[in-house]
């Protein structure tokens, strides 16, 4: 039998390519403002969408 020498690409393990969208929440994670922001705004939206059931009578 013939024994085949390996390059080291050959032996290297695959790496998982990561998806923008994963590359974009590490980034926001470290940076605190930008999360605070998004809270921010998440906590207004939710306001928005839960109106009707906070107030369901006019002024």
């Amino acid at each position: 039998m013939t024994d085949l020498a390996l390059s080291p690409s050959e032996l290297a393990v695959p790496r998982r390519e990561v998806s923008p969208l994963a590359r974009a929440w590490q980034s926001l994670r470290r940076d605190r403002a930008a999360l605070f922001g998004l809270t921010m705004i998440v906590i207004v939206v939710a306001m928005a969408l839960f109106a009707p059931l906070l107030a369901p009578h006019d002024p």
